[in-house]
């Protein structure tokens, strides 16, 4: 450390004091000390708020569980036709054979009588 550095720091200290020598001291009011430790006794008020009513929480998870159970049946009724739209594709040749065959089974029946 050069000379110059450590004169300035002497007085860059020196001017610090000055000035807290001149600063007035802050008494507290009287009853601080008591009204600040009654505050630190108390037990701190809890503010509730809307969404931890116990309400609202039931209610929530009712909502989230019709929703998750509307939305199972809709993929399974989505997942079911379209496995009859695949099976009724795939087999159209016979399902028409079928068809005929009733019809005729129908006509046979009726010429019976």
């Amino acid at each position: 450390m050069s000379m110059r550095e450590k004169e300035f720091n002497d007085r860059d200290e020196q001017a610090a004091w000055e000035l807290l020598g001149r600063h007035e001291s802050i008494e507290p009011s009287f009853g601080f000390v008591e009204r600040t430790l009654r505050r630190l006794d108390e037990e701190p008020v809890r503010q509730l708020f809307w969404w931890q009513l116990p309400v609202v929480r039931w209610a929530s998870c009712l909502a989230l569980a019709t929703m998750v159970a509307g939305g199972v049946f809709y993929w399974q009724r989505a997942r079911e036709t379209q496995r009859v739209e695949v099976y009724a594709a795939a087999h159209q040749d016979s399902l028409e054979d079928y068809d005929v065959i009733a019809g005729l089974d129908q006509l046979e029946g009726d010429n019976r009588l």
